[in-house]
């Protein structure tokens, strides 16, 4: 799971790390982005089998 905090401050260490750099802000927000995508596909590898069940399998009640 994502957690905003560490994402901020991967941002803030790469722009840093690369201060003075031509479009230095751009590769920052590549760089997030990319780990935002792999840590999404990351926890897709990881789905409970309850949450994955196809919903037929599941018993729903409707509210009256």
């Amino acid at each position: 799971m994502l957690d905003l905090n560490r994402v901020r401050a991967d941002f803030a260490d790469f722009l840093a790390d690369h201060a003075g750099t031509r479009h230095s802000l751009d590769a920052a927000l590549m760089h997030v982005v990319e780990r935002a995508y792999q840590q999404g596909l990351d926890d897709a590898g990881r789905v409970p089998v309850a949450v994955s069940a196809p919903i037929a399998d599941l018993d729903f009640q409707v509210a009256a």
